[in-house]
């Protein structure tokens, strides 16, 4: 299934999506290939709901706007008549020189499409996840001369063609409709390459002198025939169009409501469910902690299994931090969540439970520690930076309560556990973005070192490079399971980013 937004013509791959006229504009889309023969699962999720399925299209396209007296002749394609004219109608045919192209947008390229359809070409940026989608949109609608870029790189060429028919045998009063559909008459727009081919062989026979073509539906005159002949009216280059500025705005929208803030209303439409974090991210920086300044890796990795409709889910999270001092934190852990969820006006909420495990190692002896918890989960609308989407854009709040143990506490098999969490990232622009997390707990007894308490906060800048590398200014303080030592520090680096 390709989900179009209802209020629009949205992906054209075989035809022309344009409105006729003498007034040219660059309209923004985008779509959504969901069904069998498009979909593919998320980079780290195994369904295409997943914000980071590579499901999503960018696309601009010609538009046409008419003036007052002049009629459409078919809803949504270039053909009109002309206030005055009798006996005749204009068609504008788009085309490009080349089919490729470059959109860069904050260090990362993405390849561009120039669709031929009959009689129109388009832009399209296809295979993007969410959040590239989200990228190339607000390059696209922020800067109408990139899309004239584009199309000018592609030598687009628009050429207004005025068409006139006529009936020899008199047997009929033809309109300009019936003489369009003799034009078109044949011609399967489900075979673009062949179907532009006719296309082009027609008009050119009608521009080097006539000829004639069946009028389809007639009734009592099944195989009436029309003459037509043609000639060049105008010709528009790129630089003679501008960006819409409604559909800009539109498309902005449009990413808004599917990050969850108003979930779109058409029934076929899955919920588009924004992950909470990268596929993976690996950093090795220098930290500044306790005075001393050390080198640190630090790694996180997912990896999200999906129901049919995405009611259930299991959820795998790794992380670990390592540094050549003991003054940093040195520690492997990993969770799984399985749980329902149910999307509401923008507040995604989840119920189930949570395991997880963590190993530590201090001087010659190996920590661990094990928890089992019921978990609720609610995602929040995106607040803030609320234009662009990625991993986490939309807030988490987690609150579990279980039993926790192991050997990094007090001698019992087990304890009560209570944890609260919390994770956003705002993106600022295509360039920056900004990520804060944190979470606290608290148990019936001292097994926190020593304690029943522990917190931990994070809060760091992130400037991106290139499609998956990016410059990191992070701070955090507080403790981290098993062996919850404090640390509190600064870290600086380069880190890898894979499938934001």
């Amino acid at each position: 299934m390709i989900w179009n937004r209802p209020s629009i013509f949205l992906f054209c791959l075989a035809t022309s999506c344009c409105a006729a006229a003498q007034t040219l504009s660059y309209k923004l889309d985008l779509a959504a290939h969901t069904g069998t023969h498009f979909s593919q699962n998320g980079l780290c999720s195994n369904r295409p709901f997943a914000s980071d399925a590579k499901i999503w299209t960018a696309m601009a396209r010609i538009s046409i706007s008419l003036p007052s007296g002049d009629t459409q002749l078919i809803a949504n394609f270039p053909y009109f008549t002309v206030s005055g004219e009798s006996n005749t109608f204009h068609i504008i045919v788009s085309a490009a020189a080349k089919d490729t192209g470059e959109l860069s947008v904050a260090g990362r390229n993405y390849p561009v499409q120039f669709v031929a359809g009959v009689d129109q070409v388009s832009l399209q940026i296809s295979k993007l996840t969410f959040s590239e989608l989200g990228d190339a949109i607000d390059a696209l609608a922020s800067n109408g001369a990139k899309v004239e870029s584009l199309f000018n790189d592609a030598q687009l060429e628009l050429t207004e063609y005025k068409v006139e028919f006529s009936d020899s045998t008199g047997k009929i009063a033809p309109t300009p409709t019936d003489a369009l559909l003799a034009l078109l008459n044949g011609i399967d727009p489900s075979s673009p390459a062949t179907a532009k081919s006719i296309f082009t062989q027609r008009m050119g026979s009608l521009l080097s002198g006539s000829a004639k073509f069946v009028v389809p539906n007639l009734g009592d005159h099944p195989n009436e025939t029309l003459e037509l002949k043609a000639v060049t009216a105008k010709s528009y280059r790129a630089k003679d169009v501008s960006l819409d500025a409604t559909s800009a705005s539109a498309v902005k929208q449009d990413i808004k409501s599917l990050s969850g803030v108003t979930p779109p209303s058409s029934s076929g439409v899955p919920t588009i469910f924004l992950v909470e974090q990268p596929c993976f991210n690996v950093s090795l920086a220098p930290t500044l902690s306790a005075g001393q300044t050390n080198m640190a890796a630090t790694f996180q990795g997912r990896y999200d299994y999906f129901s049919g409709m995405g009611k259930a889910y299991l959820k795998l999270r790794g992380d670990g931090d390592v540094s050549n001092s003991n003054t940093y934190f040195q520690r492997v852990a990993g969770t799984a969540d399985a749980a329902g969820n149910w999307k509401r006006s923008g507040f995604l909420t989840s119920a189930g439970g949570s395991g997880a495990v963590s190993l530590s190692r201090m001087m010659s002896s190996t920590l661990y520690e094990w928890n089992a918890t019921g978990k609720a989960q609610v995602q929040l609308p995106t607040l803030l930076f609320g234009t662009l989407p990625g991993s986490s854009t939309n807030p988490v709040i987690a609150v579990e309560a279980g039993g926790i143990g192991g050997n990094n506490g007090t001698t019992r098999a087990s304890d009560f556990l209570g944890k609260v969490s919390f994770t956003y990232s705002a993106r600022a622009n295509t360039r920056i973005t900004f990520d804060i997390n944190g979470n606290a707990g608290f148990s019936n007894d001292a097994r926190f070192n020593k304690k029943k308490n522990f917190s931990y906060a994070l809060a760091q800048a992130r400037f991106s490079l290139s499609k998956d590398w990016d410059y990191l200014m992070k701070y955090e303080c507080g403790e981290k399971s098993p062996d919850y030592r404090k640390v509190c520090g600064w870290q600086s680096g380069i880190t890898a980013v894979v499938g934001r």
